[in-house]
């Protein structure tokens, strides 16, 4: 892959969601799940996230871009998690929802950490590389914690969506089948495809 290429890509990618956001808010009614309304509100911000990174021409672009493309990161996967509890119809009870987005907050401040403490990166050097935007760095510790809470997030999904099916008759069969479906994409996402790119 050359830089011309990854640049249409990302900008593909956010138009994209943009175009979709639109729709969506086209065909927006009042029922529709706040965080269904978050997730589209979320991905767009994120895939401009990997524009602008892709576009950078030093540290410092990059560095804002990457800790924006970790709001992204942190909060898309809490609120995909909330929406598939809200789709599976268990009720998380307060302390649990507010545990949930406490881990994301702590999580998304230790990214926003980069550049003046090495608690996520202890260090970060920008590289082109084939006209593609690269950075190398050395993880810290507090990145450590981000994995897991992806981790944690994906087994709560796949968790919701199993006790649904085996206990929760109410709810649509249907639905479950297409949940696992975006779960399924941003798992293969996260582990095989973004190490690659």
């Amino acid at each position: 892959m050359n830089g011309t290429f990854a640049t249409l890509f990302y900008d593909c990618m956010f138009g994209l969601s943009v175009v979709l956001l639109f729709a969506y808010l086209v065909l927006w009614h009042k029922h529709f799940d706040v965080h269904l309304t978050l997730l589209f509100v979320l991905v767009p911000i994120t895939n401009l996230s990997y524009a602008w990174l892709q576009r950078s021409t030093t540290l410092e672009e990059a560095l804002i871009a990457k800790k924006i493309s970790y709001f992204g990161g942190c909060f898309l996967f809490l609120v995909l998690t909330l929406l598939v509890f809200s789709l599976c119809r268990i009720t998380l009870k307060r302390w649990m929802r507010l545990s949930l987005c406490g881990l994301s907050v702590a999580v998304f401040l230790g990214a926003l950490s980069t550049g003046y403490a090495p608690l996520f990166y202890k260090s970060m050097e920008y590289a082109v590389e084939n006209g593609i935007v690269r950075l190398h760095y050395e993880y810290g510790f507090l990145h450590n914690a981000y994995y897991v809470m992806v981790g944690l997030f994906f087994l709560l999904d796949i968790g919701a969506m199993v006790y649904s099916w085996i206990k929760k008759k109410e709810t649509s069969r249907t639905t479950l089948k297409l949940l696992f479906f975006p779960v399924a994409i941003c798992v293969v996402i996260f582990f095989v495809i973004r190490p690659v790119f």
